[in-house]
């Protein structure tokens, strides 16, 4: 996360960031006991990886949204001294964006905005992000295999 240049990251992100590390600690703390008790740590491992895997689920949607309310508004920017509703939305997004760290909420006002203006253009802006995630992600394995 700290490579995404970010403004910020909601309290509840944060809280369930820490809630995992957390449970990593305790996790450390159970097995580091002169007498461990096997069902509790394994049990402890089953709740962290749900939760490592919510909190990865997570994180990926939180990526997605920034990135693309970055790239929708950026595109936005081409209709603000043409479209005032976009002009508002897209000062509105901004402040999701910039203030409140609402990348979900930044990202659906200034989609729906572009949308009034020509229908299927977030789609487009959504599909070309997706396609090239995809090309990066594969490029990326294929360099891990050459390794």
């Amino acid at each position: 996360m700290d490579n995404r240049n970010l403004p910020g990251l909601a309290d509840d992100y944060q809280d369930a960031f820490a809630s995992v590390v957390r449970e990593i600690n305790h996790l450390d703390d159970a097995i580091n006991q002169p007498q461990i008790d096997m069902d509790d740590i394994s049990k402890q491992v089953i709740i962290i990886q749900s939760d490592m895997d919510t909190l990865d689920d997570r994180t990926n949607k939180l990526i997605d949204d920034a990135t693309l309310a970055e790239q929708t508004i950026q595109y936005a920017n081409r209709f603000v001294g043409s479209n005032p509703e976009i002009a508002a939305a897209s000062k509105q997004a901004q402040r999701y964006f910039d203030q409140k760290y609402d990348y979900e909420k930044s990202l659906a006002t200034i989609s729906a905005a572009l949308e009034k203006q020509s229908a299927g253009l977030f789609t487009k802006i959504r599909d070309d992000y997706f396609a090239s995630k995809k090309r990066h992600r594969a490029k990326d394995s294929k360099n891990e295999a050459e390794r």
